[in-house]
Formats: structure tokens, C-alpha cells, sequence
């Protein structure tokens, strides 16, 4: 369990709420990648990313969606 102070009570998070915490964060990530993803494909943008060790930029329709 972990304790977190909340407006100076304590609450107590359960291994559980904090895995689904997690799960939900990192979802919230792919969900906010997918879109990034689409918009630059639809919009003809280029995004920077790290690929193999290396800073690249790749053009919006090089991207598989």
C-alpha cells in the first residue's frame, strides 16, 4: 500500500487503484499518440521522433495508423 496526503487527511491507495491508475495514464498516452499521429497524416505535418538511437522527422503519410 502507499499513503498519499490528501488536503490533510491521508488516504490509502491500494496496489490495485494504483495499477488501474497506471493502466489508465498510460492509455490516456496511446490515445493522445494515435491522435497526434492522425493529424499529421491528415494535415501533411512532419513529427520529430527517436528512432533507433537517432532524432528523425518523419512525414505525416509515412505513418501506418
Amino acid at each position: 500500500m502507499t499513503r498519499t496526503k490528501t488536503m490533510g487527511k491521508q488516504a490509502t491507495r491500494t496496489d490495485r487503484e494504483i495499477r488501474t491508475m497506471m493502466q489508465r495514464i498510460d492509455e490516456g498516452i496511446l490515445l493522445a499518440h494515435k491522435r497526434l499521429v492522425q493529424r499529421a497524416k491528415i494535415n501533411g505535418y512532419s513529427l520529430v521522433v527517436f528512432r533507433n538511437g537517432k532524432v528523425v522527422e518523419i512525414d505525416g503519410s509515412e505513418f501506418n495508423i
